[in-house]
């Protein structure tokens, strides 16, 4: 009976360590600094910073576009008399003039 006792220790012994070891794998497949946890959260990151990178790409578009009407080779004179009546706070005296709390531009 001694054998058979110390054969079956030896098998529950290495099942034993052996789903140590799996759980521990799958521990930290998920957990772990480089678990599917922290990709699925570096995933949604990298989708919020890149929809603030096409939201900055489009204002900078917007702006150089402004910009280039500015420009003296190519000077738009609504958009200057827009700055002019902007800046120096002038309107015609049958103008309506809406205030917002902050420039449209």
């Amino acid at each position: 009976m001694e054998p058979l006792r110390k054969f079956y220790s030896r098998k529950l012994l290495k099942l034993g360590l052996f789903a140590f070891g799996a759980v521990y794998l799958a521990f930290h497949t998920l957990h772990g600094e480089r678990g599917l946890y922290a990709w699925f959260s570096q995933s949604r990151q990298t989708a919020v910073l890149e929809a603030q990178l096409n939201e900055t790409r489009n204002e900078r578009e917007r702006l150089e576009a402004r910009i280039n009407a500015m420009q003296p080779e190519h000077l738009d004179a609504d958009l200057l008399d827009e700055q002019m009546r902007y800046m120096h706070s002038m309107a015609e005296p049958d103008e309506l003039v809406i205030l917002y709390d902050k420039p449209l531009w």
